[in-house]
């Protein structure tokens, strides 16, 4: 939040929220479990598999899961960010990209949503409430050779967001 209160626009929140959540995920899946609190709800499937094939909640949990699939992702392709403001000061956030897994070279298709809720302890920001993710494609996962990608940028309000980690500081607005 800004000195007067005020959080920054959904969309920099949004942007602000991928670019540190898919880094950590590439980099330091250890620590993905830290984005999220006792009553959040990570789901994770195919398209078209009908019901969510992970079905886990707090972060206890969701580190569990994320440590027992042994998926480290390598790199993340962002193609699209979409976020707007929602109840009670949350933000919905929708993401669409690729994701390339170590060990492979061949990247699978996907949409998630995030539901940021608000929170004030132990610091001004968000966790994420909701995660629902989805690989894309005929079979579930459209795979196709890895390429590099550009990554979008921020637009840059006046305040950060302030969904900060005991680990991870939270991202800074880009230099003026």
């Amino acid at each position: 939040m800004s000195p007067t209160g005020e959080r920054p626009p959904a969309a920099y929140t949004g942007m602000a929220f991928v670019k540190e959540y898919y880094s950590v995920l590439a980099k330091e899946p250890e620590n993905v479990h830290k984005f999220y609190k006792d009553p959040s709800l990570f789901y994770r499937g195919a398209e078209g598999s009908g019901a969510d094939e992970i079905r886990v909640e707090g972060p206890g949990n969701i580190d569990s899961e994320i440590k027992s699939r042994g998926e480290r992702a390598c790199r993340v392709e962002i193609s699209s960010v979409e976020s707007q403001e929602s109840m009670q000061g949350g933000v919905l956030v929708l993401v669409t990209g690729y994701l390339t897994f170590a060990g492979t070279q061949e990247r699978q298709r996907f949409t998630q949503t995030f539901f940021l809720h608000p929170q004030s302890d132990p610091y001004d920001g968000y966790f994420v409430l909701n995660d629902i993710l989805r690989y894309v494609g005929a079979d579930g996962a459209e795979k196709q050779p890895a390429r590099q990608a550009p990554q979008p940028q921020a637009p840059a309000p006046a305040q950060a967001p302030s969904w900060q980690q005991p680990t991870h500081p939270p991202a800074q607005p880009p230099s003026q």
